[in-house]
């Protein structure tokens, strides 16, 4: 990936961050599939002597044990399912693939340096920004009748366990919503690169960034194949909250995914939606 891309990534990065700090949410979520588009579209229009300057470099898939600590979190002796899925949605929009180790939650990203360096730099802020929406939207959500009566019952003891407690019920609703956000976000950003190529495809065939851009998927996939790790296929763990997860869902739903601040930061170019 060439230095020019990197370094518009690295400032769509900074722009959001910068738009967090000063507490303007909506607009750091717009920096998401501004910084897919571009990555996307980038792969797509390689030259053939791009391709092969690239593989002149001999850079070959290789796997990477991504910790927690590396993106602030605390290691833990149990996947963190959210995060899971979001490395997984990431990876595919990436062209990598992303692996979990029972009993932790490091994870395996397998695919190019180049790639996997993307990989690593959206799911660090993604992280940050489901957990800063998720916290915001709890805040609400403590006003609410349905918290009240969860109060009320663990006041109770209603159900006889720790899970019954209010810290159980928050824990249980923040990782439904959790879930339910990254499902909604993620998506969005896979049919992106899907739209995409697709469009390429309709309009200039198969060009050599497209094939190309295959070339590495497969490759990946091959690697992939050859490890010991297990893919993880989705799944709750512990207790769910179903109504938490709609209201990630519909969180991550609404996300902007254009935006005329990170637009321009860009260099412009259509909004998505």
């Amino acid at each position: 990936m060439n230095t020019a891309i990197t370094d518009k990534l690295a400032k769509l990065l900074r722009h959001a961050e910068s738009a967090k700090a000063i507490g303007s949410i909506a607009e750091a979520e717009a920096f998401a599939a501004q910084a897919q588009k571009l990555l996307t579209q980038h792969g797509l229009s390689m030259s053939d002597i791009e391709i092969e300057q690239e593989q002149a470099e001999a850079e070959q898939p290789e796997q990477t044990y991504h910790k927690a600590d590396t993106f602030g979190e605390k290691r833990k002796r149990t996947a963190i399912i959210w995060q899971v899925d979001l490395m997984g949605y990431i990876s595919r929009a990436n062209n990598c693939k992303s692996l979990m180790i029972e009993g932790s939650n490091t994870q395996v990203l397998v695919g190019f340096k180049s790639d996997k360096e993307v990989c690593i730099a959206l799911f660090a802020y993604f992280v940050h920004l489901a957990q800063d929406v998720c916290n915001r939207a709890f805040k609400d959500h403590q006003r609410t009748e349905e918290y009240t009566e969860a109060r009320e019952a663990a006041e109770r003891n209603y159900w006889g366990s720790t899970s019954g407690t209010l810290a159980g019920y928050s824990r249980a609703w923040k990782k439904s919503f959790l879930k339910g956000f990254v499902s909604a976000v993620g998506n969005r950003l896979v049919e992106a690169k899907r739209a995409a190529v697709q469009e390429v495809e309709q309009t200039q065939g198969q060009t050599a960034g497209l094939v190309h851009l295959r070339d590495r998927e497969a490759i990946v996939k091959h690697a992939v194949e050859k490890m010991k790790f297990g893919t993880y296929r989705g799944g709750n763990s512990g207790r769910h909250d179903h109504g938490a997860f709609q209201a990630g869902q519909r969180a991550g739903g609404s996300v902007s995914l254009g935006g005329k601040a990170l637009g321009a930061g860009s260099g412009g170019g259509q909004q998505l939606r």
